[in-house]
């Protein structure tokens, strides 16, 4: 079996980026470093066949995409909008699955070089700061709904905080005074954003947002307890707005459990893409996001900073507010 970049990184005792850094001639490497690790890439014979030097010269008309969750029926939707704009430029997709962990992901950005991709879309982890600076400076990187700090780099998603922004206001233009938050980890840009939406509305409304209404988590399990602490309160609120999927199959099944109607006894509203059989009861208003959307934005920046008809344009983020949201809004009852 040939010798990998990780490999030469483990033998040379440094990180898969410096390795990256010296074969790209990107970045500084002390001359020790750099002849440590070109001693190392002798001794394994490695061949970095598809590294930078020679994608400035040819392309392979392949995109690399590079997702997080395969079993995700939003995520795949995003996918399958790259691939139809991809396919009708003449271009195949190379598809690569993490499952959130941070070495696949060093895997798969090593695989798609390697492979001599024209420019990759993806859903980072987070982390790899050093091999997606490396990599981004031989071909285009556009993220997915997601961002890594230290990394500027273009990025599209949702415009999370106006969602949020706008289904809190009109919430309590409907006459709900008791809005609880249902959210994920705040270390995730999305769920910041969404967070600082929901505290601008109250803000606005000049409403206190009781710390009690607010809770985090990542589970159905967490969604559970989530529901079940807040129907304990001296008041409970008459409204949850969760913007996390596995919460809201936790709430959804804490309220079946307890006997409690949606919306009778307590409105739920949720942001995501969780019910694509539309199994869920009507009485959930379930704002839905755009991966089509967001996949055609996605990879028509790609194509731009391909085709170089962005240059000299600074990464920037690319917000999108679906019609389709505001058309649910408006179908529900809010405007």
């Amino acid at each position: 079996m040939s010798a990998t970049i990780k490999d030469v990184a483990k033998a040379a005792g440094v990180s898969v980026g410096t390795v990256s850094k010296v074969i790209n001639n990107s970045g500084y490497v002390s001359d020790k470093m750099k002849q440590r690790i070109l001693l190392a890439i002798s001794l394994l014979d490695y061949q970095p066949n598809a590294i930078a030097r020679s994608l400035k010269t040819s392309k392979t008309n392949t995109i690399g995409v590079i997702l997080t969750d395969i079993t995700s029926n939003y995520i795949m939707n995003i996918a399958k909008a790259v691939d139809d704009v991809a396919l009708a430029k003449g271009y195949n997709l190379l598809l690569c699955h993490t499952n959130h962990n941070e070495e696949r992901e060093l895997i798969n950005l090593q695989l798609l070089m390697e492979r001599r991709v024209d420019g990759i879309v993806m859903i980072p982890t987070g982390g790899n700061v050093d091999m997606l600076s490396s990599v981004s400076n031989s071909v285009p990187i556009v993220l997915l709904e997601r961002g890594v700090d230290e990394f500027d780099c273009d990025r599209v998603a949702h415009d999370y905080s106006q969602i949020s922004y706008s289904i809190i206001y009109n919430l309590h233009k409907l006459g709900h005074d008791r809005i609880a938050i249902c959210h994920g980890d705040e270390r995730n840009w999305q769920v910041r954003e969404s967070v600082n939406g929901c505290k601008r509305a109250f803000e606005e409304l000049k409403v206190t947002a009781k710390k009690n209404y607010w809770s985090s988590g990542e589970s159905i399990t967490e969604g559970r307890r989530m529901a079940a602490r807040l129907l304990g309160l001296r008041k409970p609120p008459t409204t949850i707005y969760c913007t996390n999927e596995l919460l809201t199959v936790g709430i959804i099944r804490e309220l079946r459990d307890r006997a409690i109607r949606i919306p009778e006894d307590i409105e739920l509203v949720t942001l995501g893409n969780f019910d694509p059989y539309n199994l869920i009861e009507s009485g959930i208003r379930v704002i839905e996001k755009d991966p089509t959307g967001i996949g055609n934005m996605a990879i028509r920046r790609l194509f731009d900073r391909i085709n170089e008809t962005s240059t000299g344009i600074k990464p920037k983020d690319l917000l999108h507010l679906p019609e389709n949201i505001l058309a649910n809004l408006r179908m529900r009852g809010i405007r």
